[in-house]
């Protein structure tokens, strides 16, 4: 049985997010066409596909189609995509998976295949040595063969949902990290941060967090060394992490480089203009390894990051 498991499941290719692939430390993935990218047998990639092709390779993961397909059904596919395919690949065989490898001058180690069969993606992959994400079927397929294959799959599917052994993507879930003296929100200095507190607009982000399908989790703490523990604990955990790490934004280089450490997107995110205030707030050393900084729109700045948090997991 455990050469029919996945290393994950994932509904769709579109929930296989860049901060999953990073936690993994893959840099190629290996796609199915049928039930992967499109409806079997369609030039027409399912909707968003393309989109979620285009934002991996910008994020510089390497993208090869590896399918059982004749060439005539893979190539134009694979051209609309723009990326490269080995087609006839008699997957669940090893030698396939290696010749794609070979080409990409990729490792197992930093590769991952993706698709939606047990028998010959999950099954070829771990024959191969190389991980893989078990996608759910998103088209009705007619024919006996693939329908007995279904048939067999569906107690490896039901294993893979309850076994503590394969993981399901984290890729919902999210971290705010609040530092010193961001509980007093709506006490202190209310000309810059405003009279509601900080409860209120926590409430608020993780409602909004929900609309968005994120799991929002909110930490704060007054002590650099909590906040640091907490950055260590994301890996693997959370999918991304928004921080406003208040005063320490301005001088923990121990927090910057715990968040470069951990290898999954970090938005910088303060409700004030740290840019229009103290000469000494002006600078950020954590900016350097976040994706990006939102300051200066009050509690709407952790709104703006959700956003960007969208794109980035």
């Amino acid at each position: 049985m455990a050469l029919l498991l996945p290393t994950y499941a994932v509904p769709t290719v579109l929930d296989v997010s860049a901060s999953l692939l990073r936690s993994m430390k893959v840099r190629a993935i290996l796609l199915d066409v049928d039930n992967t990218l499109s409806k079997p047998g369609s030039q027409e990639p399912f909707a968003g596909v393309e989109q979620w092709v285009e934002s991996m390779q910008r994020k510089g993961f390497v993208l090869t189609i590896l399918s059982n397909n004749f060439r005539r059904r893979v190539a134009p596919f694979a051209n609309r995509m723009r990326v490269p395919f080995l087609s006839f690949a008699c997957k669940p065989l090893p030698g396939g998976y290696w010749r794609a490898l070979s080409r990409l001058g990729i490792s197992k180690k930093e590769a991952v295949v993706v698709g939606d069969q047990v028998f010959t993606d999950v099954l070829g992959a771990n024959l191969s040595g190389v991980r893989s994400i078990l996608l759910a079927p998103a088209a009705e397929e007619h024919g006996a063969s693939i329908r007995l294959r279904r048939s067999l799959e569906t107690s490896v599917r039901r294993r893979v949902l309850r076994s503590q052994g394969v993981k399901t993507a984290m890729e919902k879930k999210i971290l705010l990290l609040l530092g010193p003296n961001l509980n007093l929100v709506g006490v202190r200095e209310k000309g810059i941060y405003g009279d509601e507190t900080a409860e209120s607009i926590e409430q608020q982000v993780i409602a909004a967090a929900k609309e968005m399908g994120f799991a929002l989790t909110v930490y704060q703490s007054n002590h650099e060394g909590d906040l640091i523990d907490q950055i260590h604990a994301a890996r693997g955990k959370f999918a991304g992490c928004i921080i406003n790490a208040g005063a320490l934004t301005h001088y923990s280089y121990a927090l910057r480089d715990a968040i470069a450490s951990v290898h999954i997107p970090f938005v910088e995110t303060h409700m004030s203009n740290i840019h229009a205030r103290e000469p000494f707030r002006h600078e950020s050393v954590i900016a350097p390894v976040c994706v990006g900084q939102i300051c200066g729109f009050g509690k709407g700045s952790y709104f703006l990051a959700l956003h960007a948090m969208k794109d980035l997991t």
